[in-house]
């Protein structure tokens, strides 16, 4: 009995920590709601329709973060994990060409 209820533990451990993903949606975005769940989904739109900065801007709106719209890249908080005694960090960063058309996007975490 004592096995089963620790498999059944791990088991929900587990599926709690998998990236679960939802649809992109622009208006939940720029509310700052699930943000780190629709990174999969943008990610493949932008790759998709490779959009300018203007089009990136009208789509997620202007970056919260402080210096997130220097030089040719925008970064967007995700979300914040604390892990015992520090900080983790996750934002979207996307990537522009010097003509301010979409190179590419990716989530990167920091600690």
């Amino acid at each position: 009995m004592k096995k089963i209820f620790l498999i059944l533990a791990a088991a929900v451990v587990l599926s709690s920590c998998a990236k679960r993903q939802i649809p992109f949606n622009s208006q939940q975005w720029k509310s700052g709601k699930n943000r780190y769940y629709m990174t999969e989904s943008l990610i493949k739109k932008l790759d998709s329709e490779k959009p300018d900065r203007p089009e990136i801007l009208n789509l997620l709106g202007t970056p919260e973060l402080e210096g997130a719209t220097q030089g040719n890249e925008l970064s967007y908080f995700l979300k914040s994990d604390g892990l015992f005694f520090g900080l983790a960090m996750s934002e979207l960063c996307v990537s522009f060409n010097a003509d301010g058309i979409f190179l590419s996007a990716q989530v990167v975490h920091s600690d």
